[in-house]
């Protein structure tokens, strides 16, 4: 009994020697991702066993080259009360992680890798995934808040300098017209002054019309005005 157990404890020890004998592959998803200031994206990695699944796996992230200097330390557990705009979703699988950034700024543009690492059974075995770009653009909010403040500037200073041309051209119009106007008022003024007030014709007219009346009735009885005259000078005699 006691060689027995000796035994498979010894085959024990020599299995963990052996380290893990499956082959590992790790896939990421998506390739390449576009996404705008502000938004959520999610960049999952998966690991494939051909054979059986390991004890113990750790999948790490990197921004960049896969190096200690890179990696992404402290990334908080999906529903952890610890801040962070970067975390991991999927708990402990040994089958996946998904990396969550939320609140996108552009310096979160880059290149993101998982590693997928299994330490139990000894050796170590890792691989890493092929990769996935991000590419983080201004959203079209700001762009919208942005083309207004052009528009002002494209719109308003042609139309200020329009504007003040045609004022412009207003006031000397009006200067002008009022210019001739006071002109031709002085000069309707000069030829009054210099014609002076007319001499009332009423008695002059009287005048001559009593005249003509005279000489019409003079014309017209001559032989009556020649008897008086006649009859007057006997009279005197």
């Amino acid at each position: 009994m006691q060689a027995l157990m000796r035994s498979l404890t010894l085959m024990a020890t020599i299995s963990s020697l052996a380290g893990y004998e499956g082959t590992l592959s790790v896939r990421q998803h998506p390739g390449e991702v576009t996404s705008t200031v502000g938004r959520t994206v999610m960049v999952a990695c998966g690991a494939h066993y051909d054979g059986q699944t390991p004890d113990q796996v750790d999948i790490y992230w990197y921004k960049g080259e896969p190096s200690p200097q890179n990696a992404l330390a402290n990334l908080r557990e999906s529903g952890s009360p610890l801040g962070g705009r970067l975390y991991l979703h999927g708990g402990h699988s040994k089958h996946y992680r998904i990396l969550v950034i939320s609140n996108l700024t552009l310096t979160d543009a880059g290149v993101y890798t998982c590693e997928v690492s299994v330490p139990l059974p000894p050796p170590l075995v890792s691989q890493h995934g092929s990769g996935t770009r991000l590419h983080v653009e201004e959203s079209t909010s700001c762009l919208a808040l942005k083309t207004p403040t052009v528009t002002k500037q494209v719109i308003i200073i042609p139309a200020l300098s329009i504007y003040s041309t045609v004022l412009t051209i207003v006031v000397i119009v009006l200067a002008v017209l009022l210019r001739f106007h006071m002109k031709s008022k002085g000069t309707l003024i000069t030829k009054e002054i210099s014609r002076g007030p007319e001499e009332p014709q009423t008695n002059t007219c009287r005048g001559h019309t009593s005249s003509l009346a005279g000489d019409r009735s003079r014309e017209t009885h001559p032989q009556e005005y020649e008897d008086m005259t006649v009859f007057r000078t006997m009279n005197q005699r």
